[in-house]
């Protein structure tokens, strides 16, 4: 794994991660993962054209990201007839919700909450599209006057 970025002025640059032999479409389902606790891969019933090479695949790569709770619900389920399913006599464990320290570098963050009051709080936007509907369509669409505006509403 390759990680590079500069930090110059107060500002971070953008950060480019190579992770070697490792397709995009299992990185995508492990990202999946990491931002929401959950992935395509481990919601029976969802439609997905891979092969079964595809699960084990993510597997291993899960592990080397040392995504271990991942793994053992991956050795649960299978796709048949391009559906996951669950394996005879397996069953997923219930996903708690993650907690985040919000103060955890600051230098990441990149978004500017404000109340009416005034008051504001910094926030990492990719946690707030990943794990809230409201600021998914807000900030990942771009097209909501608070994200272009950075005058007080």
């Amino acid at each position: 794994m390759i990680l590079n970025g500069e930090k110059s002025a107060g500002h971070i640059k953008p950060i480019t991660v190579c992770i070697e032999n490792m397709k995009p479409n299992v990185f995508q389902q492990l990202l999946q993962y990491i931002y929401s606790n959950s992935c395509d891969l481990i919601s029976p019933g969802k439609c997905f054209s891979e092969s079964e090479d595809f699960i084990r695949q993510c597997i291993e790569s899960a592990r080397r990201l040392d995504l271990e709770l991942l793994c053992k619900e991956l050795k649960k389920v299978e796709i048949v007839e391009d559906l996951v399913r669950m394996k005879r006599g397996e069953t997923l464990r219930r996903p708690s919700p993650k907690r985040y320290n919000r103060k955890g570098f600051p230098e990441l963050f990149d978004v500017t909450l404000k109340n009416q009051n005034g008051d504001s709080i910094r926030a990492h936007r990719c946690v707030l599209i990943a794990r809230m509907e409201y600021f998914h369509s807000m900030l990942y669409a771009n097209s909501w006057i608070e994200v272009v505006s950075s005058e007080k509403l």
